[in-house]
């Protein structure tokens, strides 16, 4: 049985207890990924622990590209499509940003 999260202020719990220090992600776009992506807890540390191991490779904070682009991979696992809120993200930035 899956159990999503009811809220986005519950996944936001969630993504915040995951991503802990070490991150350039500002509350704003927190509150975004949060309302714009139903995750579980287990998707969502899987997207986190993506997301650090690409900053790590890069001797640097997690960013929100890091998360946009693990959630794109999480989503594709679960045959789903990012959000074009998100896309619109990943379209803005690149990764040197």
């Amino acid at each position: 049985m899956i159990r999503r999260s009811k809220v986005p202020e519950e996944r936001r719990a969630i993504w915040l207890s995951h991503l802990g220090a070490g991150t350039a992600i500002s509350p704003n776009e927190l509150n975004q990924l949060a309302a714009l992506v139903d995750f579980t807890g287990g998707h969502i540390r899987n997207v986190v622990l993506t997301a650090a191991a690409e900053a790590k490779t890069e001797d640097r904070d997690i960013r929100l590209l890091d998360l946009v682009l693990a959630t794109k991979g999480e989503l594709r696992k679960l045959g789903k499509q990012l959000p074009v809120d998100l896309v619109v993200r990943i379209n803005g930035h690149s990764r040197g940003s």
